[in-house]
């Protein structure tokens, strides 16, 4: 049958240009504000998302138009008042491939991955996946996606649908605006608006009248519903205009589905649930208690919030590449299994600290993964494993990280710490780089990248992160320890420093000494630049964007609350005090946007 305006391939062509779109009639920029992110919609019913602002490479979506300045890379000091909280732009972000699976599993009971098949999400400037495109042949994939899973939930008797056999048209028409009502709340994340309720009735008939039974014209409304851009784009406003905050005029609240969605995206990594959006609607997510209280409701809910935790986890430290570890086995999802039960471990049933995530003496393992560890356990199922203390401490040192940054060991693991844990900036490398040594018995690996470094065109880069990742040469390139390499012992120094200690310098100039990675983390663990870069980088998760100096109130307040002395440094605390800042609950007017 025909397709109607709600069909994604009438959008592609704006979108796939970085959401430049006229959206014509229901959608992301109808009646209203469009592209969260940048520009400026027209009159109800045409909107032009993203005409300012708004960037094409699935980065951030954003301007730099709300906000001066930056947040400050030293942390700041603990007894002195956070900067007034106010919030930044919201981009228009694309739910990611992680998430669209997620959410079709919650909403349709799909038990697939229905993204097997599409292009990869990349990350953007905030360095974590922020898509805000559809390219042409990812649109086809999204259309013949939502007819096979529409369909096969509509036949499998997963889709709840309000009666059996409605006697004539006038009962099937009140069944059919019933379940557009039930079921495009959860799939829109937010009420139905009276036009697109109207539009989606009328595609029901059509399909009625083009010889479709009863249900399997209610299966086309369900698949033009998955393929529109208020299922697959983080824009949960419906009609409602845009209202600017009565306490402070210069933010634009977010509507309470706004919120719903952006917490459990956030926490779950998937669509609110059915009491998260009846939170919503009855006006429980107006105050930051309200918030609150569903985000530790959600973060209780331990299987899904694994997976946020999880993904966050997965792209933060660049344990990005399971899927390539080993062809033609699934050891690369059992190793994404191991991170995920042993980050849920920290956060959700210890003590929730970045210490324990950092220091804690063991992990999980199954009997494929246990032999990584040169250690024995019995079966497929996943149980704690207690490693040597004296060789393996926390997240750094356990086969994830190390195999899945083990291409380039030193590089790509001192890249990590210094970038991810430390926030510094590496200049992008010059266009010709003379290669590393090829393995040589006569050589280490440590000696190998430490001669690569004095390469005229590598020394002003890597004497920044070289040293962090020298730490790491008690473990090869598959994270299995060892204490000798080529007849050497093994050197996980870092590289000179002051008064004869060796070890690294971090972006703020401060010294850290160690001699092995035992002391690196137990020393990252305790700096307070880590943790002021931990949160840093659990905003930017976050908020779908890099940090401003509008989000600078906002991220000192999660920060100080997650550094009391009794707990050292909370990223659960954080967490929870993140989704009630005014940075998470509202949004900066975009350039233009006349309210």
């Amino acid at each position: 049958m025909a397709k109607s305006r709600w069909s994604l391939l009438g959008f592609v062509a704006a979108l796939s240009v970085g959401c430049n779109a006229d959206i014509t009639g229901q959608g992301p920029g109808a009646n209203g504000t469009g592209g969260g992110g940048g520009g400026t919609s027209g009159a109800a019913g045409a909107g032009t998302s993203g005409s300012s602002g708004t960037s094409t490479g699935g980065a951030s979506g954003t301007g730099a138009t709300a906000g001066t300045g930056s947040v400050g890379t030293t942390p700041p000091p603990p007894d002195t008042p956070p900067a007034p909280e106010s919030a930044g732009v919201l981009p228009m972000l694309r739910l990611t491939h992680r998430e669209y699976k997620n959410t079709m599993a919650d909403l349709l009971g799909t038990a697939t991955n229905p993204t097997a098949g599409f292009e990869a999400d990349g990350p953007g400037n905030s360095g974590f996946e922020t898509p805000n495109n559809v390219a042409t042949l990812s649109a086809q994939m999204y259309m013949e996606q939502a007819a096979l899973l529409a369909e096969s939930a509509m036949t499998g008797g997963r889709l709840t649908v309000p009666c059996t056999a409605p006697a004539n048209t006038a009962a099937e028409n009140t069944c059919a605006t019933e379940f557009i009502g039930t079921f495009g709340l959860r799939a829109f994340r937010r009420p139905v608006a009276a036009g697109e309720a109207t539009d989606l009735l009328a595609l029901f008939t059509t399909a009625r009248g083009l010889g479709f039974d009863f249900r399997a014209s209610l299966t086309h409304v369900v698949s033009e519903m998955l393929q529109s851009p208020n299922f697959l784009y983080h824009w949960e406003i419906g009609d409602a205009p845009p209202t600017r905050d009565a306490a402070d005029p210069t933010l634009v609240n977010l509507t309470p589905y706004q919120i719903a969605s952006r917490l459990s995206y956030f926490l779950w990594e998937s669509m609110p649930d059915d009491a998260l959006l009846a939170a919503a609607g009855a006006g429980e997510l107006s105050t930051p208690a309200g918030v609150l209280a569903q985000g530790q409701r959600l973060l209780a809910d331990r299987t899904r919030s694994k997976n946020a935790l999880f993904n966050f986890h997965r792209q933060w430290l660049h344990i990005d590449n399971l899927e390539d570890l080993a062809p033609g086995t699934n050891l690369g999802e059992l190793l994404g299994e191991e991170l995920g039960l042993f980050v849920a471990s920290v956060l959700l049933e210890g003590d929730g600290t970045l210490g324990s995530l950092l220091t804690a003496p063991y992990t999980f393992a199954n009997a494929t993964t246990a032999a990584e560890y040169g250690a024995s356990v019995t079966g497929a199922a996943f149980a704690r494993l207690e490693l040597d203390p004296s060789q393996r401490l926390g997240v750094l040192m356990q086969v994830p990280f190390l195999r899945t940054n083990g291409t380039a060991p030193p590089v790509d693991r001192g890249l990590v710490v210094y970038r991810q844990l430390l926030c510094g900036q590496v200049a992008p490398p010059p266009l010709v780089v003379p290669d590393v040594s090829p393995p040589s018995p006569n050589l280490t690996t440590r000696e190998r990248f430490a001669e690569h470094s004095t390469n005229a065109c590598a020394v002003g880069c890597h004497a920044l992160f070289d040293p962090w990742g020298f730490a790491f040469e008690n473990f090869d390139a598959l994270g299995h320890y060892r204490t000798m390499e080529g007849g050497k012992a093994i050197d996980a120094t870092g590289l000179p420093i002051a008064n004869g200690a060796r070890g690294g310098t971090t972006p703020n100039a401060v010294d850290i000494p160690f001699n092995s990675a035992l002391e690196l983390v137990h020393a990252l663990a305790a700096s307070d630049e880590v943790r002021w870069c931990t949160a840093r980088q659990w905003s930017r998760y976050m908020l779908g964007r890099l940090e401003s100096g509008s989000d600078a109130g906002s991220i000192e307040n999660a920060y100080k609350a997650a550094a009391s002395p009794a707990t050292g440094y909370s990223v659960r605390d954080f967490l929870l005090a993140a989704v009630r800042t005014k940075a998470f609950r509202f949004r900066a007017p975009s350039a233009g946007e006349a309210l």
